[in-house]
């Protein structure tokens, strides 16, 4: 019977898809609106052309400077998306029961739903309106309050204290290269001290392999 139990605890994982596709269809439903809004004219307001300075040279260098950094958060949220999806295989993880703490994870928690959210700033950032630059703000309060209120607490019940630990280390949604930059210039500087460290080492992954990884709410 205690092996029976034993087995089914170790079969549990979380939802393959998690909350994913409900913050990636909200956020993608809500910037075609308002890229269609700005197509539209209804958010002419905030356009680039109507920044209050006479210079058009200014104008077009703010426009070009929107272009570019579109182009470059759209490359790097693909890049990170990418990361988590096709290189770390983030699924073979959920199916296994294994806290993926390395790679892209050492650097932000969900990268999946990070590199869409940074994917959707770039296109609001192509419209070249400023009322776009709020939704960034959006898509970051609602996957912190979307995270907290479901991905995280199950977490936190099946792995504990390590994934405690991972979360204090690393961020929810903006990845943390300053951080992990910041962890290999200390554990350097220990080098001569301790020579086994080492600096790219991380949190290792955790599997959760009986009941007394789970914890009661």
């Amino acid at each position: 019977m205690d092996r029976e139990k034993k087995e089914s605890i170790n079969n549990r994982h979380l939802p393959m898809y998690g909350v994913g596709p409900l913050y990636v269809w909200i956020c993608i439903l809500v910037t075609v609106v308002a890229v269609i809004l700005v197509r539209k004219g209804l958010l002419s307001s905030g356009g680039v052309e109507y920044t209050p300075v006479r210079n058009i040279t200014i104008i077009v260098a703010i426009m070009f400077l929107f272009w570019i950094l579109g182009i470059i958060f759209i490359i790097f949220g693909a890049a990170i998306w990418y990361a988590a999806v096709k290189i770390k295989h983030v699924d073979e993880y959920i199916m296994h029961n294994k806290l993926a703490t390395t790679g892209i994870y050492a650097y932000v928690r969900n990268p999946i739903y990070s590199g869409v959210s940074i994917m959707l700033t770039g296109v609001d950032l192509l419209t070249e309106n400023y009322w776009m630059l709020l939704l960034p703000v959006f898509y970051w309060v609602f996957l912190t309050i979307l995270m907290i209120c479901t991905e995280e607490k199950w977490l936190k019940k099946m792995y504990g204290e390590p994934y405690v630990r991972y979360c204090k280390r690393v961020n929810r949604c903006i990845p943390s290269f300053w951080k992990h930059h910041d962890r290999y210039k200390k554990n350097k500087s220990a080098k001569d001290e301790e020579p086994e460290v080492n600096p790219e080492e991380e949190e290792p992954e955790v599997e959760l392999e009986d009941e007394s990884d789970i914890q009661s709410e």
